[in-house]
C-alpha cells in the first residue's frame, strides 16, 4: 500500500469518535455520544518507523511514493543464494557458484579445462567443447573416471545457428554448472574481435548472461599468452573482467613448479575469510594421475607437494636435503648447501617446494659462531625417496 494512501486512512481513522464506553453506548445512543479523544497519532504510528530513522529524504520518499517509477528494494531480494556450491578445496569448501558467470583463465597447459571438466562431471554438468572433438575429449574424459551417466551431457557446436540452439535449449534445463571451452572459439563462431569492448559485450550478454541468470553456474575457460605483462585482466578487452563475477588466474610458479590459482575479481566476496595474503593467492591446483582430475589445495592449509611435476633432477636434489637434515638434524642453510651436490639455483628451487609442501621450515636463527642466518629443520611429514635415475 502507497505510504500516502496509508497516512489518510490513519488520518480518516482519527476523525471516528472513541467510545468511553461501549454499554453507555448502547444505552444511551449514538446521539449521546460527545467525547472524542483528540489525541494525535504519532510519527512511528503513521509510517511504520521510528521519529529519529526519518530523514527529511525518508519522509519525502514516504509521502510522495505514488509518483515514482516501480522502484525495487534489493534488500527485499533473497541474496542468500550466492553462495559458491560446486568443486570443494581441500578444506571442503566449495569455490564456483550457482547463478554467476566464473571466468578461468591463463596460459596453456596450466590445467584449466581440468578444473572446469571436474567440477562439471562432479555435477553431471553441460560441457559445451569448442576446441576439442569427441574423440579427443573422449579419451580425456576415459582417464577421470567418472560414471558414464555422468559425461552424458557434452555439446559440440559447428556453427553459430548450432550454437545459439543449443544456448536456448540449456537455458530451460535445470540449474547446473555450464562449461564454455574456450572463449576464443566462441568468440570465432560469432565472427567478433576479442579486443573489441562492444562485441565480446554482445557475446557474454547473449549467450553467457541468460545461463547465469537461468541459475546455471557458468564457467568460461579463456587462455592467455605464457608472458602477458598484465595477469590481472584476461586477454583482449577489459570488458571480459567487467562483465563476470569471478576471475581466476592459473599460472605455474617458475620457482617451486606448483600450479597457483589466483583470485583477481570476487564481485560478491563469496570468497572473504579464505585467503591468507593480500594478494588473493587462492592455493595450488593439483593434476591427480588414476584418475585424472584437479585438486585444489588452498594455501596456508597445504596436504599437497607437486613431485609430479617435479624433473627426476629436482626429485633427487630433495631427496638429497632430506637425508643430510635427517642425518644432521636442523642446519644452516649456507651449511646444507655444502653437503649437497648441485647449483644453488637447483637447491633453493627443492627447498621452496619441500618448504611449500610441508618438509620443512626455513626460520631465523644462529650458527655455531653466533652468527644470524637462517636454519632449514624437517617437521614430522614423512617422506618417500624418489626412484633413482638410470645409469645412476
Amino acid at each position: 500500500m502507497p505510504a500516502a494512501l496509508s497516512k489518510l486512512l490513519l488520518t480518516l481513522k482519527l476523525m471516528v469518535p472513541r467510545m468511553t464506553n461501549s454499554i453507555d453506548v448502547i444505552r444511551a445512543g449514538w446521539d449521546a455520544v460527545t467525547e472524542y479523544d483528540s489525541q494525535e497519532l504519532s510519527i512511528e504510528e503513521i509510517y511504520g518507523y521510528p521519529e529519529h530513522e526519518l530523514t527529511g529524504e525518508r519522509m519525502f520518499l514516504l509521502e510522495h511514493a505514488d509518483i515514482w517509477p516501480e522502484f525495487l528494494n534489493p534488500l527485499d531480494v533473497d541474496t542468500s543464494q550466492i553462495v559458491p556450491t560446486y568443486l570443494s578445496d581441500n578444506l571442503g569448501a566449495p569455490i564456483f557458484a550457482k547463478g554467476l558467470i566464473h571466468w578461468l583463465y591463463g596460459p596453456s597447459e596450466t590445467g584449466k579445462s581440468f578444473i572446469a571438466l571436474t567440477a562439471c562431471l562432479q555435477n553431471a554438468g553441460i560441457y559445451l567443447s569448442l576446441e576439442m572433438g569427441a574423440r579427443q575429449m573422449g579419451n580425456r574424459v576415459r582417464k577421470m573416471g567418472f560414471h558414464y551417466l555422468d559425461s552424458g551431457r557434452f555439446l559440440f557446436a559447428e556453427s553459430i545457428a548450432d550454437l545459439k540452439q543449443l544456448l536456448v535449449g540449456i537455458r530451460v534445463m535445470p540449474a547446473t554448472v555450464v562449461v564454455i571451452d574456450s572463449f576464443g572459439e566462441l568468440a570465432l563462431m560469432y565472427g567478433a574481435d576479442t579486443n573489441n569492448d562492444q562485441e565480446v559485450g554482445k557475446i557474454i550478454k547473449e549467450s553467457l548472461k541468460p545461463l547465469a541468470a537461468a541459475g546455471h553456474c557458468v564457467i568460461v575457460v579463456d587462455h592467455i599468452a605464457k608472458n602477458p605483462g598484465n595477469t590481472e585482466y584476461p586477454l583482449g578487452t577489459q570488458n571480459k573482467k567487467s562483465q563476470s563475477d569471478i576471475c581466476m588466474y592459473i599460472n605455474r610458479d617458475t620457482t617451486s613448479g606448483m600450479l597457483e590459482l589466483v583470485i583477481t575479481k570476487d564481485r560478491y566476496y563469496i570468497y572473504e575469510g579464505r585467503f591468507t595474503t593480500a594478494d588473493r593467492k587462492y592455493g595450488s591446483v593439483e593434476i591427480t594421475d588414476n584418475p585424472t582430475r584437479a585438486k585444489i589445495h588452498r594455501f596456508g592449509h597445504e596436504d599437497y607437494m607437486p613431485i609430479s611435476q617435479s624433473s627426476p633432477v629436482d626429485r633427487q636434489v630433495q631427496d638429497a636435503i632430506m637425508k643430510a637434515l635427517k642425518e644432521f638434524g636442523a642446519l644452516p642453510k649456507s651449511h646444507l648447501k655444502y653437503k649437497i651436490a648441485g647449483s644453488d639455483k637447483k637447491i633453493d628451487r627443492a627447498l621452496e617446494q619441500l618448504m611449500v609442501g610441508g618438509w620443512l621450515t626455513v626460520t631465523k636463527g644462529k650458527n655455531v659462531e653466533g652468527y644470524t642466518c637462517r636454519i632449514v629443520a624437517l617437521t614430522d611429514k614423512p617422506w618417500t625417496p624418489a626412484p633413482r635415475l638410470h645409469g645412476n
